[in-house]
């Protein structure tokens, strides 16, 4: 036991809890929460407004915000603040929901700053030495995917039973685990190693910006192409004719490929834009598949890409990230978080919110240019790479 009575594998276990408890509430957040929205009769292009809403009040708040609050309030410490705020913004959403429908982008606002920001905080979290514990990132991350595919297999019988009523107590109810979360682990909060801390440059932060806009451009790209998959898959696929159950069943084959990817972590040792090639590809063939929308099988098929095109980038990204200082991931992560996770995607979302009822499924053809545009900026800067080699 170290002097600070933290450990790694309790450190992984306070991550990874964590991370269950986030992408529960995330999984019903994104897959059904728009659904509920829709049973209270909200227009599908407010439904979009909201997603764009959800993007910003991340977007202010990660890129912004969270980084000064982790180090002034530590991380269990903003942690226990901002889902207190979550249970409250969630109150507001069961009890003016039915009322006041039009409220609804103004409430995924204030989800967007206060729940969605949990997933670079996490982040942030699990690729911190902290008095020379090093977490596990790929076991970590593993639990919140699981944690995803199991609410996902759950919500869709029981929507299919007791209807969209259910989301919103789903969520709250995410938000009291995570308090008895924080209160019943004990996590001492411990100092950075000193020798991560570095003194402020001005103009550092434009720098880094600058050095880091390749991978950022690759990334935030193909995550904007699961737009209409994150944002409007289950509502799509709704209007196919599937039913609750084969929702969660199509959603949670992407999980299982996602979490054998995360299992693998620590043997992925391939660089960042490597990956993005090969993830651009399959990306180009995965929404194609869902603009014909072949059907079931071939669907759940091609969730199995899933494993590349989110879950090998995410690793590709986050070991890359682990190359840089400590102030200089801390803002790589907190950028692509709000910008990479949230704004872009969710711009994109609110622009398909006003096409979706007339194209279908024909928005992964937008899937299709992002992903494609990924592709070449990776091929670009392996190329690059490549011809550096061959200089020196």
């Amino acid at each position: 036991m170290r002097p600070s009575g933290l450990t790694v594998t309790h450190m992984n276990l306070l991550l990874a809890l964590r991370n269950v408890v986030f992408y529960s509430a995330f999984a019903c957040f994104a897959l059904y929460l728009p659904l509920y929205a829709q049973s209270l009769g909200v227009p599908t292009a407010i439904i979009g407004l909201g997603s764009l809403a959800t993007a910003l009040g991340s977007f202010v708040f990660s890129t912004f915000f969270l980084s000064k609050l982790v180090d002034r309030l530590g991380d269990r410490g903003l942690y226990r603040w901002m889902w207190l705020c979550s249970t409250l913004v969630l109150l507001l959403l069961f009890l003016l929901g039915k009322t006041s429908p039009l409220l609804y982008p103004v409430i995924t606002a204030g989800l967007g700053a206060a729940l969605m920001t949990f997933m670079p905080l996490n982040d942030i979290a699990a690729t911190t030495t902290l008095n020379g514990i090093k977490p596990t990132y790929g076991l970590v991350r593993v639990a919140g995917s699981i944690s995803f595919m199991l609410t996902t297999l759950i919500l869709g019988p029981l929507v299919d039973r007791a209807g969209y009523g259910v989301v919103p107590i789903w969520m709250l109810t995410a938000t009291g685990v995570a308090q008895l979360i924080a209160s019943a682990v004990t996590f001492t909060k411990v100092t950075r190693d000193p020798h991560q801390t570095v003194q402020k440059v001005p103009g550092a932060r434009r720098s880094d910006l600058l050095m880091l806009l390749p991978v950022l451009a690759t990334i935030i790209l193909i995550s904007a192409s699961h737009a209409p998959y994150s944002n409007f898959g289950s509502v799509l696929l709704e209007k196919l004719g599937m039913s609750g159950s084969e929702l969660s069943r199509v959603f949670a084959v992407a999980v299982v490929a996602e979490s054998v990817t995360f299992l693998l972590a620590d043997r992925l040792k391939f660089s960042f834009f490597s990956v993005a090639v090969v993830a651009g590809m399959l990306a180009l063939v995965r929404w194609w598949l869902w603009y014909n929308h072949p059907g079931y099988l071939v669907l759940i098929l091609s969730q199995t890409f899933h494993a590349v095109t989110f879950a090998a980038m995410q690793l590709a990204f986050i070991q890359y990230s682990q190359t840089l200082s400590n102030q200089t991931r801390q803002l790589l992560i907190s950028v692509y978080g709000g910008v990479g996770m949230q704004l872009f995607p969710g711009f994109t979302a609110f622009l398909m919110g006003f096409f979706i009822d007339r194209y279908n499924t024909g928005v992964f053809l937008l899937s299709m240019v992002l992903a494609g545009l990924s592709l070449t900026l990776a091929l670009l800067q392996v190329r690059k790479t490549r011809s550096a080699q061959v200089v020196h």
